[in-house]
């Protein structure tokens, strides 16, 4: 998915507002499906076409940028709290940068 980011809006408050914004109209719109449905096909394309593919899209962003709700309460692992996740979301082709935001308790 591709977000046209607020660069010219100067105070970080209303350009964080903004992205979210941009980011909500985004996930309500018909945007996210197509784009699930071009990378299910994308995915199920011979290897040499898939990476030509991959090497075309990832080409047109400059990062990957998720956010992920989590568990809502502490999780435990062998009866030992979890105190924080680490979560990572993966780059493709040339996109050099990815930055998650997960929530957790």
């Amino acid at each position: 998915m591709l977000l046209p980011l607020p660069v010219g809006i100067g105070d970080p408050l209303h350009r964080t507002t903004a992205v979210k914004d941009r980011m909500d109209a985004i996930k309500q719109g018909h945007e996210a499906p197509i784009a699930y449905g071009i990378l299910e096909l994308m995915g199920r394309a011979p290897g040499v076409l898939e990476g030509r593919l991959i090497d075309y899209f990832s080409a047109k962003g400059s990062m990957v940028l998720t956010n992920v709700p989590g568990p809502t309460r502490t999780l435990s692992l062998a009866g030992t709290p979890l105190r924080g996740v680490l979560v990572w979301a993966p780059c493709s082709g040339s996109v050099g940068m990815s930055v998650t935001v997960f929530s957790y308790a």
